[in-house]
């Protein structure tokens, strides 16, 4: 062929490809090799620049010396695991990667490719991440078995900007770490921290300020730059009962907080706008989320509140601009007003049967929610707990729109959500959702 031929098709009946036959050939775009050849001949395809794709047949039993050395766009490979083998080692390492990637892709997972993937497994997740991909993410999960809580945890974290992928991985843990399985593995990791338990009392104050109050034991203060912080449940032999009030507020540098099991209060506005926060452990010892406890952590992504919270106060998680997943407990009886107010980011959520009354604008201003499930039990309603800021006015009569509100029929829910033109009522409650 000439060097100009973008396709060719090998005639039936040929057996050998030569040494050479297509090398330089930089327009060949694709080559269908028939299933009479049985040999592929050195550098056969050798500096086919324009190559992306080629199916070797099972026919093939013997193949040259960089037979598709310098094949820079080649990225798919359909052939034998043994065929692939011999091949493997003629590609430059950009070529490897491609390859390997859309060995995931297509679920054609040969060995080389995945024995490439686990050295490169972080590479590998940037590259899932940065295309949003899903179904590579998949792939990659499957790959690599069941990832432990910490690993998704670090898989969550790098995919902030990814809103397919975080959503994918925060259901992925949801569904395979029950709540009990993610404490136990937290526990597991704070037992591992060297010297964690054995820290005096003024090594502790290095780090927090304590105060005691009532005969109660509180951290009221961060001392450290580290940005993971772990709420131990006792401090110098005496318990903690809680975080005070203010404890943590305005810390810019905070990104993960871990609440051991024991602590049961968190104070009013005791996370109040640290601003890289992204991750919060509540255990299921906490029976108290005081009012703008975690306002203005606009990086923070989901929160599950334990079935120990009976309440959440008055603007708990308002203006947490990036939360998507919220998992209320189904001890919590009460959201205080304007509970989730400004939660841009999240688009479903379920009212637990718990539930009796919720708040004035409780979820005003969540411009995204799409979803809202609320069984028969709230029987009080505040003002408006939806709606959207008008932008000249914080606080704007502006009306919902594209929410679907599932509900059981005559339930109070649906008496008051009838006053919201643009709310469709669904009475779906309780159905497979």
């Amino acid at each position: 062929p000439n060097g100009k031929s973008t396709e060719y098709k090998i005639p039936e009946g040929v057996s050998i490809i030569w040494r050479r036959a297509f090398s330089g050939c930089e327009s060949l775009t694709s080559v269908t090799i028939p299933d009479s050849v049985t040999e592929i001949g050195d550098c056969a395809f050798s500096g086919c620049s324009g190559l992306t794709s080629v199916t070797i047949p099972g026919s093939v039993t013997s193949i040259g010396d960089k037979a598709f050395y310098w094949c820079s766009s080649l990225s798919n490979i359909n052939a034998s695991e043994a065929q692939f083998t011999v091949v493997w080692d003629m590609f430059e390492p950009d070529q490897k990667e491609n390859i390997a990637y859309n060995c995931l892709k297509s679920g054609e997972i040969y060995n080389k490719a995945k024995d490439y993937i686990k050295r490169k497994k972080d590479d590998f997740l940037n590259r899932i991440i940065k295309d949003d991909d899903i179904e590579v993410l998949k792939a990659h999960l499957q790959l690599f078995k069941k990832p432990d809580v910490g690993t998704l945890d670090e898989y969550i974290e790098k995919a902030q900007n990814a809103v397919n992928i975080k959503a994918y991985l925060l259901d992925y843990k949801a569904k395979n770490f029950s709540r009990v399985q993610t404490e136990e593995y937290y526990d597991d990791q704070l037992g591992k921290e060297i010297g964690f338990k054995e820290r005096t009392l003024s090594e502790w104050r290095k780090i927090f300020k304590i105060s005691d109050k009532d005969g109660k034991r509180y951290i009221s203060g961060y001392k450290s730059d580290d940005p993971t912080v772990i709420i131990p449940s006792n401090i110098a032999d005496k318990p903690v009962y809680g975080i005070a009030d203010n404890a943590f507020k305005n810390c810019a540098t905070l990104k993960s907080v871990i609440i051991e099991k024991g602590v049961k209060r968190i104070g009013n506005s005791a996370f109040f706008q640290c601003s890289s926060l992204t991750s919060v452990t509540i255990p299921n010892n906490v029976t108290s989320i005081g009012k703008s406890a975690f306002e203005g952590c606009r990086s923070l992504t989901s929160v599950t509140i334990p079935n120990s919270v009976t309440r959440i106060c008055e603007s708990a998680f308002s203006w947490c601009s990036s939360l998507t997943s919220v998992t209320i407990g189904n001890g919590v009886t009460k959201i205080g007003w304007s509970a989730f107010s400004g939660c841009s980011s999240l688009k479903s959520v379920t009212i637990p049967d718990s539930v009796t009354e919720i708040g004035d604008r409780a979820f005003y201003g969540c411009s995204n929610l799409k979803n809202v499930y609320i069984s028969e039990k709230p029987e009080q309603f505040g003002y408006e707990i939806l709606g959207a800021y008008d932008s000249d006015n914080l606080w704007g009569t502006v009306k919902p729109s594209g929410v679907y509100v599932h509900t059981p029929a005559g339930s109070a829910a649906e008496e008051y959500m009838k006053q919201y033109g643009g709310v469709c009522i669904v009475n779906d409650y309780g159905e497979d959702k």
